[in-house]
């Protein structure tokens, strides 16, 4: 399978691609992020120079649905890469949310830009901590209650799937919010019942498979 010009044109365009703005503010952690816009207005143009455009669709497979991007050569080659919507909230502002941060990843995806914040990066390394990561702040329980809800070591495995993910994170919490009708602050919070089904959306969403295709 032949790729030759839309590789040769990512590469020149990776090359004028200037960081995107962090306009996204998280504040369940006090960090700011990089929106879809944000990313979007970053790469416009140095795409348009070389001859690529970059569009986004939902589709949907055996798994659910999930955000699209597809980067295309005015040759007629292109390279696509998926990602798995997360719906936490059965409404139409759950749905755009979703969509939107699909959308977010399966872009960074395509373009091999960083899908995380610096700021959540720079965080996780103990050497130049300079506040509250996501382990401090989901170690510190609004409750812990033995039977029903989730243990330490359940915990731990969500932590680890999740890394520094802030806004994925936030998203979750929000949602099980709106399902159980009372604050969710950590998910110490969650229910046992919600574990099994909680590993296997976040591992969905961490671990996306770009599929690349020629016309």
């Amino acid at each position: 399978m032949e790729q030759r010009n839309i590789i040769a044109a990512l590469i020149k365009a990776q090359k004028q691609i200037i960081p995107p703005s962090k306009s996204g503010t998280n504040p369940m952690f006090k960090s700011k992020y990089a929106t879809l816009d944000d990313i979007l207005s970053a790469v416009r143009e140095a795409l348009t120079e070389n001859d690529l455009i970059l569009t986004c669709t939902v589709d949907r497979d055996d798994l659910g649905h999930y955000a699209l991007a597809r980067l295309i050569h005015s040759s007629g080659e292109y390279l696509e890469s998926k990602f798995p919507m997360l719906l936490e909230k059965q409404t139409n502002q759950g749905i755009a949310s979703a969509r939107t941060y699909a959308f977010r990843y399966a872009v960074c995806n395509i373009l091999a830009l960083p899908s995380e914040d610096d700021d959540g990066n720079a965080a996780s390394l103990p050497e130049k901590k300079t506040g509250p990561t996501f382990k401090d702040t989901v170690k510190t329980p609004s409750k812990v209650v033995k039977g029903g809800f989730l243990q330490a070591d359940e915990v731990q495995q969500i932590e680890n799937l999740i890394g520094s993910d802030h806004e994925l994170a936030d998203r979750i919490l929000a949602g099980y919010s709106q399902k159980y009708k009372e604050p969710i602050a950590t998910f110490y919070d969650l229910r046992k019942s919600d574990y099994p089904a909680l590993l296997t959306r976040i591992s969905a969403m961490k671990n996306p498979k770009p599929i690349a295709r020629q016309a």
